[in-house]
């Protein structure tokens, strides 16, 4: 099953992105040890923004979403090894961004 992302333009969220491995048979949790894990969002070739994965968590922030159009995207997760050589693309999925109303921050 492909996963997705879903939130709304100019929110900030923290997606979870948990990696498995097979050891001897199991799946099981993988832990980077000096590899750098990426999130990037957009378009097939055209990312438009990229996030770092820390501790299993992508945080997207408001600036990364708020400017987009509202459609539907496409995400990956990548491993890097210590050089930035692409070593694995484990996830792949739809990003969904939904449309607001009010782009405004409210100020207190």
């Amino acid at each position: 099953m492909q996963p997705n992302i879903t939130m709304y333009q100019g929110d900030t969220t923290e997606v979870t992105v948990e990696i498995t491995e097979i050891v001897d048979g199991e799946e099981r949790p993988w832990t980077p040890t000096n590899e750098t894990v990426m999130l990037s969002v957009g378009n097939p070739g055209n990312p438009i923004f990229q996030r770092p994965v820390v501790d299993g968590v992508a945080r997207i922030e408001h600036e990364d979403t708020q400017t987009m159009t509202p459609n539907e995207y496409v995400f990956d997760v990548r491993v890097y090894d210590p050089n930035y050589n692409l070593v694995a693309t484990p996830l792949v999925g739809r990003f969904v961004l939904q449309g607001v109303v009010n782009h405004e921050l409210l100020q207190p």
